[in-house]
């Protein structure tokens, strides 16, 4: 015996909204509110939302200097004999969406082609993470990550290997996980 369960259908009478919030742009109400509409639609409306030159861009995390510098100044001398390894970390494919700031969180823009203003963004598959470990001690903390880029970027391997110098580490070896730079 099987048993057929009817499905709810969504209501097609329009909704009244309060004149009050007519007035209110997404940009007025706080992140914590939540969204207007359901995930679906708003996720497609943020991906095709125009975006402003100084929003397209991407943040890596880069560990402060001064603070490791100050860790590394307590360290001995074998301790800052270390190995930098690096090696890509895939994610879950999901974005945040923060109102106050008007970004997306977890994704990269690219131009739409034949636009020359309007963005589509695509969510992060992997990043890049560099840590760097004592090969003589049990001292070992993470230096960078960058989000990957198809093309990959020769010149990052060089600046994290400088970020360790600077800091007052002392790279011997580099390890990584046949990964294209």
């Amino acid at each position: 015996m099987s048993i057929k369960m009817a499905r709810k259908r969504p209501s097609t009478t329009p909704m009244e909204v309060p004149e009050e919030l007519q007035r209110v742009t997404p940009r007025d109400v706080p992140e914590e509110e939540g969204p207007f509409t359901s995930p679906a639609p708003a996720q497609s409306e943020r991906n095709q939302r125009p975006l402003q030159a100084e929003q397209i861009h991407q943040e890596d995390f880069v560990v402060e200097v001064e603070v490791l510098r100050e860790v590394v100044n307590k360290l001995t001398p074998q301790d800052k004999i270390v190995q930098l390894s690096f090696d890509e970390v895939h994610t879950n494919g999901q974005t945040t969406y923060s109102r106050a700031k008007n970004v997306l969180y977890g994704c990269g823009y690219r131009l739409v082609s034949g636009s020359k203003a309007k963005f589509v963004s695509q969510p992060y598959r992997t990043i890049l993470v560099f840590g760097v470990r004592s090969i003589l001690t049990a001292f070992n903390v993470l230096l960078y990550a960058s989000i990957t880029q198809p093309k990959g970027n020769p010149q990052l391997l060089l600046k994290v290997i400088k970020i360790a110098e600077n800091v007052g580490l002392d790279v011997k070896a580099v390890v990584c996980d046949r990964i294209d730079l």
